[in-house]
């Protein structure tokens, strides 16, 4: 996907790389001869998840079953309203600091004609470019697991036939709200 996993960076945290290898030694880079499902060379090639996967894996704490719900809810949502191409209804279940963002980071210079670029035009325009690929994966999206921070959070997905993925989530006034274009994989 062009644009998976865009404008997280602008939010993302480093965690001081809670990395597993990194304590354990093991280098992710390694030239061993297994490849995990995320394409890299960390872990065991049966397992869903890999040891560099630990700073989202362990981030904050596991959902309630009541959080967990509302964002199910919420990216379910968000991924209906991105493969129909949907970007003003998309853009409302933003942070209000990401729906700024988008505009500035991914949005053409401003053309006299076109008018100012707004989110809605935005997003509608990235998601028309991986409509295809957005309209697959919002069939077989799956939440796997939520882990929250008191203002991050993530929420961990599975497609069919795919590498597990992520996308970020900030707390606006005691709700949970997409901080990220869409998904990004695990590492």
């Amino acid at each position: 996907m062009g644009f998976g996993g865009c404008g997280g960076s602008r939010h993302r945290v480093d965690f001081a790389r809670h990395d597993v290898t990194a304590r354990s030694g093991q280098s992710s880079t390694s030239n061993v001869a297994i490849h995990d499902k995320d394409r890299d060379y960390d872990g065991d090639p049966k397992s869903r998840y890999d040891p560099d996967d630990y700073y989202i894996l362990r981030y904050g704490r596991p959902a309630t079953r009541a959080e967990r719900h509302a964002v199910a809810g919420l990216v379910r949502r968000y991924y209906a309203y991105a493969a129909n191409g949907d970007g003003r209804r998309a853009c409302s279940l933003m942070s209000s600091v990401f729906s700024h963002a988008i505009v500035g980071d991914y949005g053409a210079q401003p053309v006299p004609s076109r008018g100012r670029e707004t989110c809605a035009i935005v997003a509608t325009r990235l998601f028309k470019h991986s409509r295809r690929r957005l309209k697959i994966d919002r069939s077989s999206l799956k939440i796997v697991g939520v882990r929250l921070g008191s203002q991050l959070g993530y929420a961990l997905l599975s497609f069919k036939g795919m590498p597990d993925r992520h996308i970020l989530l900030l707390r606006e006034a005691s709700r949970w709200k997409i901080d990220a274009a869409l998904d990004d994989v695990l590492v």
